[in-house]
């Protein structure tokens, strides 16, 4: 009366151990890889090796138990998400040990640099520098950037976002990690690291009296 084919879903039983880097370029799959933890935020970790960071997202109902500069073994299936490669929520992790991390110096990015992410097909976690106005609503956090239309950062999922919701409406200066690009090129994702008020050192016009 009727076929089709059954499809083989079965996923391999064991975990492939692969750099991070390597898991990053090959399909997707089930897969087991070293890193040092160089990002933390309310409901992620970003994990890095000598050869590429990969973003763990382990959602809303996530206690975070690890730091930075923690050794962590990850193995799960990965996943795409915001154009980027990245261990989903089921995946298992094991904190093995501690490091000391040194962060890199920042990529500063400009207008035309940010505008870009807009169109890309493909994103990979870099260190980068940003300026940008906030804007609070509810759980969201977004940054203007000045003389960019195509696109708005989105610090995700912060920590002390208390203490951010303070700056609503303030020039800040961010640093930390671009995660992805979501909402077909609207957000830059961006795991934050620190970011401070930039001050207004413009002087008046006219005199004081």
């Amino acid at each position: 009366d009727s076929y089709k084919e059954v499809e083989n879903n079965e996923q391999p039983s064991e975990p492939v151990e692969k750099t991070i880097g390597e898991v990053l370029t090959s399909v997707a799959g089930l897969y087991k890889t070293t890193g040092t933890v160089v990002g933390v935020n309310a409901q992620s970790f970003l994990l890095q090796d000598e050869t590429g960071s990969i973003l763990v997202y382990k959602g809303s109902s996530w206690t975070v138990d690890v730091k930075v500069g923690d050794k962590v073994t990850v193995q799960g299936l990965s996943t795409s998400y915001a154009l980027a490669v990245q261990f989903g929520k089921d995946a298992e992790y094991e904190v093995v040990g501690e490091e000391t991390v040194t962060a890199p110096n920042p990529k500063e990015l400009t207008a035309a640099e940010i505008s870009e992410y807009a169109t890309k097909e493909a994103v990979t976690p870099i260190y980068v520098k940003v300026t940008g106005k906030l804007s609070v609503s509810g759980s969201y956090f977004n940054l203007n950037f000045e003389g960019v239309e195509a696109i708005i950062g989105s610090i995700t999922y912060p920590i002390d976002a208390d203490k951010l919701t303070a700056l609503n409406g303030k020039e800040l200066e961010v640093t930390g990690y671009v995660t992805g690009v979501s909402g077909s090129g609207k957000f830059l994702n961006l795991l934050v690291d620190s970011y401070k008020e930039v001050e207004n050192n413009e002087q008046p016009s006219e005199p004081v009296e």
